[in-house]
């Protein structure tokens, strides 16, 4: 993570995600939209801004955070 640079940050530690297996499974979707522009640290994972800048990434993005939220509701 360059410091200045704008960057969503997504700390996965919270039911279902404190699992290992459904983290790891968010990550990967995660990996999967953005490739290796994402940061990952053992305690939250940042991707900047620029990564989202493709209309696509943006919306495949979004559809990661969609399951997240559906994921979070079903725990």
């Amino acid at each position: 993570m360059k410091p200045g640079t704008l960057n969503v940050e997504i700390c996965a530690y919270e039911p279902p995600f404190d699992l290992g297996e459904k983290k790891a499974e968010l990550l990967t979707r995660f990996k999967s939209v953005v490739g290796t522009s994402i940061s990952i640290n053992p305690y939250c994972w940042y991707i900047p801004f620029s990564a989202l800048n493709d209309e696509i990434v943006l919306r495949e993005f979004l559809e990661v955070l969609v399951w997240a939220i559906r994921e979070i509701k079903l725990s």
